[in-house]
């Protein structure tokens, strides 16, 4: 629920407002950038305090039919901008997220990095889930931030349940929640506990509202650095693994304040997809683009991007990110790079 009241309202007005909040059983939360001007309501509060909000003098309107409200456009106007170390998300510079399924030892990711480092991509992925009952690969997360940190690029890592977010949080710059996790409470109840970015992707049959609304709950518990993941949706055609929601970017962006990345590799589940959904992404403006990314070998998986056409790619976000009003700085012609040795 969102509260919009005149700009001049009277002390005695706003007295009455925040008591009938509280009263209700609401928190309230002011707009970081409209300031007194709008209020969030959140909570498990009586819904029936709108109306005796309305009656106010000094209300203009009362918002009370959606289900979040921090995440809410009408909340906060200006775009969210989240700052790890030297990459910034969610202003007009194009972010890539970039990284192998399963990381085989150290001198391959290592190789990995220093071909994403080369090309401009800011994101090292990995993945190191043993299981929800084993726990992290602890050694992996330490690996992944040694080689991060050698290359100067930012590390993320998902998070298969809330028992794992410490370790995690050890190691990773950037939380992720998969699918299945979207609305996981207990989960968003620690990373919201957090300063991390948090990575929502989108569930399979999730609507927007779904989507900001579990965004909605990392936000109450006092973390503002969410990023959410389009990842594509469970429709009626069995050719893909799911269909790319494209329209998701900018209908997120006129929903919300929140950064939008789109998952060009997932999404459809088909590698000679994954080029033309990347560009179509940057294109509708996305904040960020999440790819696979391996050294091309025989043990490479079949949805990752190898090393030459990652590098193309790179080259064309360069191009195109200008035409939905971004930019992305690439490292270099192809062509100069130095072939990276498998190990």
């Amino acid at each position: 629920m969102i509260v919009i009241t005149e700009s001049q309202m009277t002390a005695q007005s706003r007295s009455e407002m925040m008591g009938l909040i509280e009263e209700y059983g609401f928190k309230a939360k002011q707009s970081p950038d409209l300031g007194q001007d709008v209020t969030a309501l959140y909570g498990k509060g009586n819904k029936a305090v709108a109306e005796r909000l309305r009656s106010l003098p000094d209300v203009k309107r009362v918002t009370a039919g959606k289900p979040y409200t921090l995440a809410d456009r009408e909340y906060q106007r200006r775009n969210t901008v989240i700052r790890i170390g030297g990459l910034t998300i969610g202003s007009d510079s194009l972010a890539v997220i970039a990284g192998p399924g399963r990381v085989r030892s150290y001198e391959h990711l290592s190789a990995i990095a220093s071909w994403m480092k080369r090309c401009g991509a800011q994101i090292l992925r990995g993945e190191f889930v043993v299981g929800a009952e084993e726990g992290m690969d602890i050694d992996g997360l330490r690996m992944m931030k040694e080689v991060a940190q050698q290359y100067g690029l930012t590390t993320l890592t998902t998070v298969p349940g809330p028992r794992q977010v410490e370790q995690c949080a050890a190691y990773a710059d950037i939380l992720a929640v998969g699918v299945r996790n979207m609305q996981n409470r207990d989960l968003h109840n620690e990373l919201g506990d957090l300063s991390h970015a948090v990575l929502l992707r989108r569930g399979l049959s999730a609507t927007y509202a779904d989507m900001l609304n579990a965004a909605d709950y990392i936000l109450q518990r006092g973390n503002p650095n969410v990023i959410l993941l389009e990842r594509g949706i469970r429709t009626y055609e069995p050719y893909t693994d799911s269909t790319l929601d494209i329209a998701a970017v900018p209908a997120l962006q006129t929903l919300s304040h929140l950064p939008v990345f789109v998952d060009a590799t997932h999404s459809a589940a088909r590698g000679e997809m994954v080029v033309p959904l990347a560009r179509a992404a940057v294109a509708a403006g996305a904040s960020g683009v999440f790819l696979g990314f391996d050294l091309g070998d025989p043990d490479s998986s079949r949805l990752a991007l190898a090393p030459e056409p990652f590098a193309e790619l790179m080259r064309d976000f360069s191009t195109l990110a200008p035409v939905a009003g971004g930019q992305f700085l690439h490292g270099g012609d192809a062509e100069e790079r130095t072939t990276i040795e498998t190990k």
